[in-house]
């Protein structure tokens, strides 16, 4: 998987919906499995270890990328 490497930045998230920031500790697989060094809301790291990549019927955690967006100028 392009751009899978240890220290890239990614979302972490699960069931709720809701993501958290967190950075690649050790890539398992090239099928996505990775570990984590997960931030949570009070600004402590979480190690989350064989997290897989998401999928679109996901039911547990997963990472994924980041979502971008575009900044426009008014």
């Amino acid at each position: 998987m392009d751009g899978l490497t240890v220290g890239r930045i990614v979302h972490f998230g699960g069931v709720e919906g809701d993501c958290q920031a967190a950075i690649i500790s050790k890539v398992w697989a090239t099928d996505g499995l990775v570990n984590l060094a997960v931030f949570t809301p009070s600004g402590d790291l979480e190690p989350k270890t064989s997290v897989p990549l998401q999928t679109e019927e996901q039911s547990e955690w997963h990472w994924h990328w980041p979502e971008r967006t575009i900044k426009v100028d008014d």
